[in-house]
């Protein structure tokens, strides 16, 4: 079966305002206390466009490599929902922010961009607060959005997943959005269909929504892929419709069919005037942004001695990569960091669904608790086990821990001595196997004294009295 996915990504801008009013754009506050006339919809309230949001939203567009419209212009798109107080949405029809443009994933394939366009958020309704009732929370109202509208272009959940890690370290990059999804910064809606050859016309569009994290976008594609197939595979006809994704059972389920879809009734913003960019404000702000990430990237295999994969890895979050440069820095020796990076303190983040920033791990821990690692002062393995998970919860630093749950590492010969020789007392079967040629045995006796040490013993400092002792030299 030939898969055929496109994402349309919402992403909140990093303005203080909204983007037709003066209303401070805040998380967590009280509900409807960030709020005006302009962003209620009240009768007689003129809009009036946040020059900070045009400029983040250009921004975006120009770090993907999008063509800016020649004319910008705003549309009313119609539709009654209770937490849309206008009873319609400022957004962009005809006549978008950009076109084109495209992220570029690890494999070099481009995931071209259709369009880019600004509009307002909608308020949010709270149904848990009373059995009866639902409650409208209207200070989202009037958040600046860009919606991002990918081509239908991705073939698989994994490549969504990456177009979504690589879109976000973009943003994050250029500093238009902080891109953190538990605030609702980026949300994304996926259409996906199945197909059994290129030949075939493309099956029937399905659009899934609901869907709040990268790992939601692609258990709900996986699951939505094998929906689809096994359909066909049945024969059974497959509708156009929308579904929401549901995270607690892992599935999609309907929720309304294309019959039901909205006509939203498009009609130019009378209230907002049609202008014009000029090619010296675009390219003001073109020569303002970053080096291109692939040209950063190319920078640090060049600087830092990283293969194309530890570089990849690294550039899929900005605050990783900017963690890692400055530990690298600070530490002197690349190698060393990186592996931790792309290693035990990935695996962490990745698992608790965190990035270095929203946790208490500083690059200067780091740093510290790899040179107790390199003075033989803890083990590798005891380091990531048992110091490293503290480090991104606690204030403490990596030499506290080591006290404090007495960790540090046995490299005193006396103090070896007596677990090397109850090793050796009791396995004479695996002694006479080294004496016989067998110098992996040695390695079993090592494995013997640390789980004696309960991992406290420097196991190159064993490796070596184990040997000698062995060959009758201690």
């Amino acid at each position: 079966m030939l898969v055929t996915i496109g994402l349309e990504v919402h992403v909140q801008l990093k303005s203080r305002t909204k983007i037709f009013c003066g209303c401070a754009v805040l998380f967590g506050s009280e509900p409807n206390s960030s709020v005006c006339p302009v962003c209620l919809g009240l009768p007689g309230a003129l809009p009036v466009l946040n020059r900070e949001v045009f400029k983040l939203g250009l921004r975006a567009v120009l770090a993907m490599g999008g063509t800016p419209s020649e004319r910008i212009k705003f549309d009313r798109k119609n539709y009654f929902y209770p937490d849309l107080p206008k009873g319609y949405q400022i957004s962009q029809y005809d006549h978008p922010l950009s076109r084109g443009g495209s992220v570029e994933l690890g494999s070099g394939k481009k995931i071209r961009i259709h369009r880019a366009h600004l509009e307002e958020d909608a308020g949010k309704l709270i149904h848990d607060q009373s059995p009866d009732s639902s409650f409208v929370d209207l200070n989202r109202a009037g958040t600046p959005l860009l919606e991002i509208v990918s081509e239908p272009d991705i073939e698989s959940s994994e490549e969504a997943y990456e177009y979504l890690t690589h879109l976000k370290a973009l943003l994050k990059s250029v500093k238009v959005s902080e891109c953190d999804m538990e605030k609702g910064h980026l949300r994304c809606d996926a259409n996906v269909s199945v197909r059994k050859n290129a030949s075939d016309p493309l099956g029937k569009k399905v659009e899934i929504k609901n869907l709040n994290s990268f790992k939601a976008v692609r258990a709900a594609l996986d699951h939505e892929v094998k929906r689809q197939t096994e359909a066909l595979g049945l024969g059974e006809a497959l509708a156009q419709e929308t579904r929401l994704w549901d995270d607690a059972r892992q599935k999609t389920v309907v929720m309304r069919s294309k019959e039901e879809a909205h006509d939203y009734r498009y009609f130019p913003e009378p209230d907002l005037v049609p202008f014009s960019l000029t090619t010296e404000e675009i390219e003001k702000e073109r020569v303002s942004l970053p080096k291109p990430v692939k040209e950063q990237k190319e920078d640090a295999v060049r600087r830092f001695g990283l293969s194309p994969y530890e570089v990849n890895v690294l550039f899929a979050s900005s605050e990783r990569w900017s963690f890692f440069e400055q530990a690298a820095v600070t530490h002197g020796d690349p190698r060393a960091i990186v592996n931790w990076v792309i290693g035990p303190v990935a695996a962490y983040l990745n698992a608790e669904g965190q990035e270095i920033d929203e946790t208490r791990l500083t690059k200067e821990k780091l740093v510290a608790l790899q040179r107790l690692v390199e003075k033989g002062r803890v083990s590798l393995q005891v380091a990531k086990e048992k110091i490293l998970p503290d480090l991104f919860e606690k204030d403490a630093d990596p030499e506290t821990i080591l006290k404090e749950k007495g960790l540090e590492q046995v490299s005193d010969d006396s103090a070896l001595a007596g677990w090397i020789e109850e090793a050796i007392g009791e396995n004479p079967k695996v002694v006479q196997d080294f004496r016989s040629g067998k110098d992996t045995a040695a390695m079993f006796l090592v494995g013997q004294v640390m789980k004696k040490s309960r991992g406290a013993a420097n196991p190159i400092k064993v490796q070596e009295l184990m040997r000698k002792k062995l060959s009758g030299h201690a």
